[in-house]
């Protein structure tokens, strides 16, 4: 199976956007229960997710992820592990 079979058989973009209409649950709580639902799956990876109000979450599941982020009102940030 490849790297991002796990997200396209979960569905992880449309999975979180769920999460967030119908639970009422935060941007980053819904972006760590698709991790969590991901590694159910045995998929590994990580997810930068923002929403119209430009918060972020960056949550993963493996050793570790590049990643990065900008807005206007918070430091850059820019992380490995």
């Amino acid at each position: 199976m490849t790297r991002f079979a796990s997200f396209i058989r979960l569905g992880a973009c449309g999975r979180m956007s769920a999460l967030i209409e119908l639970s009422q649950i935060s941007l980053a709580e819904a972006a760590a229960q698709v991790i969590r639902e991901l590694a159910q799956l045995d998929g590994k990876g990580g997810m930068i997710a923002v929403n119209r109000h430009y918060q972020i979450a960056m949550p993963f599941n493996t050793t570790g992820m590049f990643r990065g982020a900008v807005a206007h009102d918070r430091p850059i940030e820019v992380a490995i592990w």
